[in-house]
């Protein structure tokens, strides 16, 4: 995870000074079916590379998952190290797949963890989970009842789950959390807005201190050049 985070913070760096080119990707859907085909291709320019990952979504068929897994917690985790306050070490995790256990991992190396509270629509599911990851020591798991309970005073949330709804309150957010939302294609960007809203909640807001919320997407397009650039 951690070879995996720096080499995505280099390549976002990379990208917010113009140096890598990463289009839009591209989904063709299968006629008279549900099932697509993605093209992602990229251009490092600080490795002078070409890359081009192609995925499908065939739903009567298994999925290879764990490369995405590992890219888009690392891409949380990276965000996480940029923008969360330095002293954040409880975890609210909402969901219970594989995203779920591969940020777990991903916030561990942003952050030094010492509990962890996890909520899921199945609480079987939820303490399948909390068995594994308590496995690893260092951190207490929980599993709670609610999102709320999950959330509340929480320093870092990670919403990774495939909702179509919000499954995250504003309210349940304290003052200087971090989210990282991701594992929806279904729910809008402006749905996850209204549902946690503050005046630091969305990409291309700055949100420097602790009173507000910082909300971010894993997707590093969205996020504000500025923070890849390297110290000068």
């Amino acid at each position: 995870m951690r070879a995996c985070m720096d080499a995505l913070a280099d390549a976002f760096r990379a990208y917010s000074s113009g140096k890598s080119v990463q289009p839009l990707r591209t989904m063709m859907k299968v006629p008279a079916t549900d099932d697509i085909l993605a093209s992602m291709p990229g251009y490092d320019g600080a490795s002078q590379s070409l890359a081009v990952k192609l995925i499908t979504v065939f739903h009567d068929a298994a999925e290879a998952i764990e490369i995405t897994a590992v890219r888009t917690a690392a891409a949380s985790g990276v965000a996480t190290e940029a923008l969360a306050n330095e002293d954040a070490s409880t975890l609210a995790i909402l969901g219970a797949g594989v995203q779920a256990r591969s940020h777990f991992y991903a916030m561990n190396e942003a952050r030094h963890i010492e509990s962890v509270r996890i909520w899921n629509r199945s609480r079987h599911g939820a303490e399948v989970l909390a068995v594994q990851l308590s496995q690893r020591g260092g951190s207490a798991v929980t599993v709670t009842d609610t999102a709320e309970a999950a959330v509340s005073g929480a320093d870092l949330i990670c919403t990774v789950t495939a909702a179509s709804e919000p499954i995250l309150k504003g309210e349940w957010i304290q003052p200087g959390a971090h989210v990282n939302a991701v594992g929806s294609r279904k729910a809008p960007w402006e749905m996850i807005i209204s549902s946690a809203r503050s005046e630091n909640s969305f990409p291309g807001k700055s949100g420097g201190d602790r009173t507000g919320t910082r909300l971010r997407s894993s997707s590093p397009s969205a996020w504000p050049s500025k923070m890849w650039r390297r110290p000068t």
